[in-house]
């Protein structure tokens, strides 16, 4: 059976600002978006200031948030939650183990395992970062039409030093789990879009070697 390609583009890339000491100053989420199949998808949606910065990325695409069909978050803290709010058609889907508070009006889907939410495009469960850390598996194009396996992460694999250096996310609640959704990510998919970082590519997933997008 044909499996069915998606375009994945960042719509904003995540960034982590850090003091000479190793403390976060500043974190904010990568939001990125799938389309494809009449289907219009977002993952993360940043920090409450940067709404204008979402809108207009999405504009590249001729995309209100308006027209977007469904919102996943990898998990629930609030640089990868804060602008939920403009998505208030969409469906939400986010782990049940996290912490969502009041969930939205719209229809909400609280997964519990693994599952393909459309036809290609899979929820796999990445915990270690948090409880319900999920991370988003397809194969896509790339802005430039080339096909990869995709794996948008979140905090599953923040940066792209977690991946160089093999060590878990800063902040986690279980380090060896951590590094075991680590392995899973990377042997499912190529092409990582981490949380707070930009994308970038494997190149010999043994030698632990990959390079920026």
């Amino acid at each position: 059976m044909m499996q069915d390609i998606y375009k994945v583009a960042v719509i904003k890339p995540g960034i982590v600002v850090r003091d000479r000491f190793g403390y976060i100053l500043d974190a904010r989420s990568t939001v990125t978006l799938i389309s494809g199949g009449d289907l219009d998808i977002v993952v993360d949606t940043g920090v409450t200031d940067e709404r204008d910065a979402i809108i207009a990325g999405l504009r590249r695409y001729d995309l209100t948030p308006a027209d977007i069909d469904i919102l996943i978050n990898t998990h629930s803290h609030i640089d990868h939650t804060g602008n939920n709010e403009l998505f208030s058609k969409a469906r939400f889907i986010g782990h049940e183990s996290e912490d969502w508070g009041t969930l939205p009006n719209n229809k909400c889907d609280l997964i519990k395992k693994n599952m393909e939410i459309y036809a290609g495009i899979n929820i796999i469960e990445t915990p270690g970062h948090t409880k319900g850390s999920v991370t988003v598996l397809l194969l896509g194009l790339d802005t430039n039409d080339l096909k990869h396996r995709f794996a948008i992460t979140g905090d599953a694999l923040p940066i792209m030093d977690n991946y160089l250096k093999w060590v878990p996310p800063g902040i986690n609640y279980d380090p060896k789990l951590a590094l075991e959704s680590m392995k899973k990510i990377v042997d499912n998919a190529e092409m990582i879009i981490p949380g707070h970082d930009k994308p970038f590519k494997i190149i010999k997933g043994d030698q632990r070697t990959a390079e920026y997008l």
